[in-house]
């Protein structure tokens, strides 16, 4: 299982719950869910919504030197 969604389902929260206490769309967090890298920014907001460290979700960035 995907570690977001380990921890999503952990804190009893919908995908929206967390897309909304995160502020960022539920489509964003259904694609991390489902392999979709994602931004430090992105994932450091769902963090702080999931009351975790950062680093437990870093290995889900994407490498932003390639952008």
């Amino acid at each position: 299982m995907n570690k977001l969604k380990e921890l999503r389902v952990k804190a009893l929260l919908t995908q929206a719950d967390l897309a909304a206490k995160a502020g960022v769309d539920k489509s964003t967090v259904r694609a991390i869910e489902g392999g979709q890298p994602a931004r430090l920014l992105t994932l450091a907001h769902l963090a702080a919504a999931l009351n975790v460290p950062l680093e437990t979700l870093e290995n889900l960035a994407i490498d932003e030197g390639e952008l």
